[in-house]
């Protein structure tokens, strides 16, 4: 598949002279299939590719390709007010984006032969920043914050040719409240990571694949007591883990699958003792288990005393068993 990135490559190989090491950063990105919701940070790109294209040159205050002041206008792109050299906006300035045939988004900082690059800040239409920080050839790379269309802070931290990526913050719409901080791989929470509840409180930490809990992780109740640790896959407790009582008192330890207890698995009492020991299929004792008495007092003495061992099924006795009073008969 092209790499929707391989024109502006070519451009600039051919004409700005972009060297090898900086192509290679750019191309290793295949940017598609972005958030519906995302910022719509350039989004008319061939205007990118077009500026990379052939020199221009402002209509004024240019001598002997000396760094001047000035100002272009292009057709059916937009205008620039800065700094040039050798017919290339470079150092700071403003480009105005004409988009539907009027002037739209704006990026006002610093440039590199046509190229949004080094720090800037880009702005919509009602001249409301939707992003700031750093750009590299016209892209979103580096340390920025981003900001959604209400003006609302969405996500402050690393970037890579335009998608998120590396250690980030992202924030709920209030623009101030973090829902989500750690690790981002081309757009998506991917890594380790923490999750938060609407009042700060941490709802889960540990691990993220393709913006799903996926690998080892912890989930807490709101009161901050541990619920579960183990292993996660697609936002689903599978695999071994052990479930904690809102107490803090371990209840299950055993394996799981899409968040039931599933396969072999033992369930606890309060005070620690064994209740269950055996098979479990979607939540419920199925196959052979033991199920045993809390500890009781049997002739004076304190004793844990075998209740069933058998057979269940969906959570019953079913089938052979072996039936044992607390006297032991």
């Amino acid at each position: 598949m092209e790499s929707n990135l391989e024109p502006i490559i070519q451009s600039v190989e051919t004409n700005n002279g972009l060297n090898e090491k900086d192509a290679e950063i750019i191309e290793k990105k295949n940017i598609e299939d972005k958030e519906e919701n995302d910022t719509e940070i350039f989004e008319k790109k061939e205007i990118i590719i077009e500026l990379a294209k052939n020199p221009i040159f402002p209509e004024e205050n240019v001598v002997n390709d000396k760094v001047k002041f000035g100002k272009h206008a292009m057709d059916n792109i937009g205008k620039y007010e800065g700094s040039f050299s050798g017919g290339f906006m470079q150092g700071r300035g403003t480009f105005y984006f004409k988009v539907k045939g009027r002037l739209g988004h704006t990026y006002k900082g610093e440039f590199n032969k046509n190229f949004p690059h080094g720090n800037g800040e880009y702005f919509d239409e009602n001249g409301k920043t939707i992003y700031k920080g750093k750009f590299m050839f016209g892209y979103r790379n580096g340390d920025g914050t981003e900001w959604n269309k209400s003006g609302k802070r969405k996500y402050d931290g690393k970037w890579a040719v335009d998608v998120k990526e590396g250690h980030g913050t992202r924030y709920r719409d209030n623009g101030q409240d973090i829902f989500y901080q750690g690790s981002n791989k081309n757009d998506k929470r991917e890594g380790f990571g923490k999750e938060f509840g609407q009042k700060g409180e941490i709802l889960y930490e540990g691990a993220w694949f393709n913006d799903k809990k996926s690998g080892q992780g912890k989930e807490y109740y709101k009161n901050g007591i541990i619920r579960y640790t183990g292993n996660w896959e697609e936002n689903k407790k599978t695999g071994h883990g052990t479930k904690y009582n809102f107490h803090g008192d371990v209840q299950y330890i055993g394996e799981f699958a899409k968040d039931n207890f599933y396969g072999k698995g033992k369930e606890y009492y309060k005070d620690g003792s064994v209740k269950y020991n055996g098979k479990w299929s979607e939540g419920m004792r199925d196959g052979k288990g033991k199920m045993l008495y809390e500890p009781q007092v049997v002739d004076g003495e304190q004793k844990q005393v075998v209740m069933y061992r058998g057979n269940w099924k969906a959570d019953k006795k079913d089938g052979k068993g072996l039936f044992r009073l607390p006297d032991g008969t």
